[in-house]
């Protein structure tokens, strides 16, 4: 009984954190209107160099209803540090529709001892496969967009256990439509 009890939750649980895979090998997490998140999934890793390669589509285009919230930033992937939480140090690639610009901004989200802070890496159009990776080093981060790159402070010097995080909307605002963000 309870093996069946476990293999039924294993089903269950798979399909929660399940993602698509296109025809060009991307995974594709939706996050769904009015959702935060796109997937529960947890996965650890004790890497410290992650290239990965991302695609949005014109769901990527929203306007807040709040006009200050069109400034916070998404998150598109990354991962957790010093083995904690991603509440308290993690560093992302985040992103926002620029409403002037009327592109993508593409920028380094970090969580450093419960604060955040973030720094802008360029811009990025709809359809585009874009590029990025991050380097962790003992003392920084290093992260890149289509091969230009900035860094941020790290508070710990050790490898730690790490997990990954996925494509979150928000900010203050949950998703106004169903958004795509395609990963590989």
């Amino acid at each position: 009984m309870k093996k069946l009890k476990l293999v039924t939750l294993s089903i269950i649980l798979s399909f929660i954190s399940c993602t698509k895979i296109d025809d060009n090998g991307f995974k594709v997490y939706k996050i769904k209107k009015n959702k935060h998140r796109s997937t529960f999934k947890i996965q650890h890793t004790k890497k410290d160099s992650f290239d990965i390669q991302v695609k949005f589509n014109e769901s990527a285009i929203y306007t807040s209803k709040d006009p200050i919230n069109q400034f916070d930033v998404n998150k598109i992937w990354g991962v957790s540090d010093c083995g904690t939480t991603h509440s308290k140090n993690s560093i992302r690639f985040g992103w926002r529709w620029d409403l002037n610009q009327e592109q993508i901004e593409i920028l380094m989200y970090r969580r450093l001892l419960g604060e955040f802070d973030f720094k802008p890496l360029g811009y990025i159009n709809p359809g585009d496969i874009n590029y990025m990776s991050l380097n962790i080093t003992d003392s920084h981060y290093h992260m890149y967009l289509n091969g230009v790159g900035d860094s941020m402070s790290r508070c710990c010097d050790e490898p730690k256990r790490r997990y990954f995080l996925y494509p979150y909307f928000g900010g203050t605002e949950k998703a106004p439509h169903d958004v795509v963000i395609k990963i590989k």
